[in-house]
């Protein structure tokens, strides 16, 4: 199966309409998704008010089941592979990079 990576930033869901709806499109709907948003400030965002960002920017698409991560540690490809697409929510850039090569995500990013 050929994997896509989708670059986007810099907006809110109605700036991100179009490359949602691309990643949508892209998505196995049989599969979930992983969504991961260690970029956000934990101190003014919860897990379940990014949980709510998402379902809200992909609601005009149709149904998507969502996996939450918030640990980065001890995963696999084996792991990866059951899901359709990886979203990386936004936030703090350097903090997203260093934790990601930090956790050794980034090499399992790279073959996912």
């Amino acid at each position: 199966m050929m994997r896509k990576i989708i670059l986007g930033g810099g907006g809110d869901e109605n700036q991100s309409y179009k490359s949602h709806k691309y990643f949508y499109n892209s998505l196995d709907t049989r599969k979930s998704v992983l969504y991961i948003p260690l970029a956000m400030d934990q101190k003014n965002n919860s897990w379940s008010n990014c949980m709510n960002w998402f379902y809200n920017a992909f609601k005009d698409f149709g149904e998507i089941n969502i996996n939450l991560l918030t640990e980065l540690e001890g995963l696999s490809i084996k792991f990866l592979n059951q899901f359709s697409g990886i979203y990386i929510g936004g936030g703090n850039t350097f903090k997203l990079m260093n934790t990601l090569k930090k956790s050794k995500f980034y090499n399992l990013l790279k073959v996912y």
